[in-house]
């Protein structure tokens, strides 16, 4: 159950990672300051914190 636990947060560590990742590639644009997909990218985040 422990090793379960761990694996969900190591996913969830990875995820995040690459939705971090995804946002400072828009943000590092400044040509396209695509809010869409930013808040597409925010929502991500958000659903995967919430997820345990």
């Amino acid at each position: 159950m422990k090793q379960y636990k761990n694996e969900l947060i190591i996913n969830k560590n990875k995820q995040m990672f690459v939705e971090n990742k995804k946002m400072n590639q828009i943000k590092k644009d400044r040509r396209r300051k695509n809010t869409s997909t930013v808040k597409k990218i925010q929502k991500n985040l958000r659903l995967i914190w919430r997820t345990q």
